[in-house]
């Protein structure tokens, strides 16, 4: 019984004195909510990572959030961090670390090493968002939109669709990057965020990457297109300009829908098709729209959209980019014979033929006078 006694006393003293050593108050925590990753201006050194720290505040005011940048250049993000340590009053907290930004010129390093850090660590979010940074991660975090009133949350509500919704803006989650980074027939992409005006975010386009590493960027319009790929569900808010001889007229979109399908045809060769869903009503025209015309509106976007898809389609096929994972649904039909993957990639998706089915459904023309 004494025993009994003296062990429950030891565990209890234990776990006191771990608690103790472990676990920071609150107010003796500094709560990371952005980390940078940027070429170091000294060649002998690999990384500069910068660290954007909230201050709290007990009166939040729109406009009136405050943070600190900490930056240090080192061989390791490990030691960069340790060193940053030394030079603030309180511990860091990466548990509000929701965005990791990349900078421009990092982009064409190896990814795999500058995630790992990221990966390891048991406190940084692996539903944290990634993205790339022009022309660098720092510029990015300086950015203090006047609506915000927590530091960077203008960029969680963007990136969590809580906030704005728009069809550019894609999402890349850390877990998500760092599997396409190792996934065969599934490339990796980073959402691009630039200064878009004083104090403005502007998140419109892609940074594409193949088996090879980073390869370049995909433009905006593409990158329109590109997202309903991505999701099963309908994307909501976008729009279809279409030109008709003299007639101009925007669709204002309020669902879209895409899927595809990768099939072996004749000879070898591999047919994928892909398709398009899209519901919306008339949201500006430069002559008047009845109600009858519905349905020769829609044949119309859906020409129109069929010859953007292409277009992306194309841009991506030529570039040798696969983030949609035509690849990955090729191979996962087959058997993981010796020399497929390399097959696909040098000869089948180069040589892929599309077919593009688009239906649009008009719902309306809009008020009118």
């Amino acid at each position: 019984m004494k025993r009994s006694r003296l062990l429950l006393l030891l565990i209890v003293a234990n776990v006191i004195f771990l608690s103790g050593c472990g676990f920071k108050d609150i107010d003796k925590r500094f709560f990371v909510v952005n980390i940078g990753i940027d070429k170091p201006d000294d060649d002998k050194q690999k990384y500069k990572v910068i660290l954007k720290l909230a201050i709290p505040t007990g009166d939040i005011k729109s406009g009136d959030s405050e943070f600190i940048l900490v930056e240090q250049e080192a061989r390791t993000i490990a030691d960069a961090v340790r060193i940053m340590k030394s030079r603030v009053d309180k511990e860091f907290d990466f548990s509000q670390a929701k965005v990791i930004v990349i900078g421009e010129k990092m982009l064409d390093q190896n990814m795999l090493d500058i995630t790992d850090w990221m990966i390891r660590r048991r406190d940084i979010q692996k539903i944290a968002y990634m993205a790339a940074g022009v022309p660098d991660a720092k510029t990015i975090l300086e950015i203090k939109p006047k609506s915000e009133r927590l530091p960077s949350n203008s960029l969680f509500l963007t990136f969590g669709g809580e906030g704005s919704e728009s069809i550019f803006t894609v999402t890349s989650f850390l877990f998500d990057f760092r599997r396409r980074l190792y996934e065969k027939g599934l490339d990796a992409f980073l959402p691009v965020i630039e200064q878009g005006g004083k104090d403005l975010f502007q998140i419109n386009k892609l940074a594409m990457f193949n088996p090879d590493g980073f390869q370049g960027f995909l433009n905006p319009q593409d990158t329109k297109f590109f997202h309903p790929l991505l999701s099963s569900a309908f994307i909501r808010r976008t729009s279809v300009t279409v030109q008709e001889e003299d007639w101009e007229f925007v669709v204002d979109v309020g669902g879209i829908q895409a899927g595809f399908q990768v099939n072996e045809g004749e000879k070898g060769k591999v047919k994928i098709l892909v398709n398009y869903e899209i519901q919306g009503i008339i949201e500006e025209s430069t002559r008047n729209v009845e109600s009858q015309e519905l349905g020769k509106i829609g044949a119309i976007v859906e020409k129109e959209v069929e010859k953007k898809v292409r277009d992306m389609l194309s841009n991506l096929q030529k570039n040798e980019w696969d983030p949609a994972g035509f690849g990955l649904a090729y191979m996962a039909q087959r058997f993981d014979n010796e020399g497929e993957w390399e097959d696909w990639r040098e000869r089948l998706y180069p040589n892929a033929t599309f077919d593009i089915q688009v239906k649009a459904d008009i719902l309306g023309t809009g008020f009118t006078h």
